[in-house]
């Protein structure tokens, strides 16, 4: 066969898609492999920036301080949204199936338009977490073809489906994937949907009625490496273990209290030593 009708083929194909799908529904994708050459980048604070514990004296063997779950969800959220243009929400929830406490990262999809215009508008630099080759919320063609199949697709469209449009950013991989939580079954640390992160496609319905779409992704991070970060600096991390605990339920029932817990990994291991004793959390 030769090149020409080689030629004339592909353009004949690339004729008939567009036909069907019609171009504006379509953004470009993701990296088809983020979890290949992932160059960890940590997140840091500054002493004067710690969450709790700045300036706390080194050496005691366990600090403990009160805190609102929801100051710990702001503070987590107000330092995504520093990296993340996408990102809208930051929860902490105890999640039973593997009964541990984790902070819940929540992002939406942006059109280019959109990330474009929450660019321009902070002076950060900003990066997308979801990336789609299907763009839910177009409805500007004018394609039957693309209409039936657009009304059809962001209604029925399931959630191993979306799977196959959308991803999470290696960008955003590369700044989650030191606090991302992993199940002692993920013995090589991967990405793995369902288990620490997901992707979803939802229909929500707005004020006057109207029914859109769109793709929300949820990124689950290990509650005790969350912690290190805001309350500890880089160098002092690997110092400390942190976990927390449910102290109270605030009078109004719409906050409550956690204590954070600030072990001395030094100071455990000469209380160890020096009582032959062995601490249940390392």
């Amino acid at each position: 066969m030769s090149n020409n009708t080689n030629n004339m083929l592909s353009v004949l194909d690339k004729l008939h898609e567009d036909m069907i799908r019609g171009t504006a529904a379509y953004m470009a994708g993701g990296d088809p492999d983020p979890d290949e050459n992932l160059e960890v980048h940590d997140i840091q604070l500054e002493e004067d920036e710690l969450l709790l514990f700045s300036g706390a004296p080194d050496g005691v063997y366990c600090m403990v301080e009160l805190i609102e779950k929801s100051e710990l969800n702001n503070g987590l959220l107000s330092i995504a949204q520093k990296l993340f243009a996408d990102v809208y929400a930051a929860q902490l929830e105890y999640i039973n199936r593997y009964n541990k406490w984790m902070f819940v990262l929540n992002f939406r999809y942006l059109t280019d338009d959109q990330f474009r215009a929450i660019q321009d508008e902070n002076s950060d630099k900003l990066i997308k977490a979801v990336n789609s080759t299907f763009d839910p919320q177009d409805n500007k063609t004018g394609r039957i073809a693309e209409t039936l199949m657009s009304l059809v697709g962001n209604q029925n469209m399931s959630a191993s489906d979306v799977g196959k449009y959308a991803s999470i950013t290696k960008a955003a991989k590369e700044y989650l994937v030191g606090f991302l939580y992993y199940a002692p079954t993920n013995k090589k640390k991967k990405w793995v949907r369902g288990e620490n992160y997901d992707i979803q496609h939802v229909i929500q319905t707005s004020y006057n009625g109207q029914r859109y779409s769109n793709i929300v992704a949820t990124v689950y991070l290990d509650a005790e490496k969350v912690l290190a970060m805001l309350c500890a600096t880089a160098e002092n991390r690997d110092k400390y273990k942190f976990t927390l605990s449910p102290s109270s339920t605030k009078i109004n029932n719409m906050d409550g209290l956690f204590e954070i817990h600030r072990y001395s990994k030094a100071r455990r291991r000469k209380l160890s030593a020096k009582y032959g004793i062995q601490f249940s959390n390392n």
